[in-house]
């Protein structure tokens, strides 16, 4: 991928400072190793994120590397101010071709949904190196609104005590398979 010609055709732009300012008027306040955006190129349906990581030891995708990525559908909502607050909810394929450099660009683009009014939005999201090598691909990283979350869960017993979990921690093992 070319990604300067991607960059090019895109009108807008965002440093690191303003991104991350956004995120903090959204109650979320990230620490270093969790702000891997370093600018974001966009339009209306499309952005290009410049990111720089911290080097990886223990993890394929480390946890703060793996959540800047996820940030990086920011740049397709910062135009409309929005102050709502979308979470990760699924993601329906992880491919990783090649180990994650220290820096990388990611295409995002958002997917048509079959109704606009659920809130739910859906991002295929593609990690390039500075040759334009694709390293890894989400296919739609889905995100809903945290008020839908909140209106449709019931608060039980098990929520008073322990307060609301929105997702249960059940790993499986699972040999990783290569993409080609």
């Amino acid at each position: 991928l070319d990604v300067a010609e991607i960059i090019a055709g895109l009108p807008q732009i965002k440093s690191k400072k303003e991104v991350y300012e956004h995120f903090s008027d959204l109650g979320f306040d990230y620490g270093r190793n969790f702000q891997g955006i370093e600018n974001i190129s966009y339009s209306q349906d499309k952005a290009v994120v410049e990111l720089t990581f911290k080097k990886q030891d223990q993890f394929v995708l480390e946890p703060g590397l793996l959540d800047s990525i996820f940030q990086c559908t920011i740049g397709l909502s910062l135009e409309g101010k929005t102050n709502t607050v979308y979470v990760p909810y699924s993601i329906q394929r992880v491919s990783i071709y090649k180990e994650v450099p220290l820096k990388a660009w990611c295409l995002v683009e958002q997917v048509a949904t079959k109704s606009s009014t659920s809130g739910i939005r859906k991002y295929n999201m593609i990690l390039v190196n500075s040759l334009g090598e694709i390293i890894l691909k989400l296919d739609e990283f889905t995100l809903l609104p945290l008020e839908n979350i909140l209106a449709d869960k019931k608060e039980s017993e098990e929520d008073k005590k322990e307060g609301i979990r929105y997702f249960n921690a059940v790993w499986k093992n699972v040999a990783p398979q290569i993409s080609k």
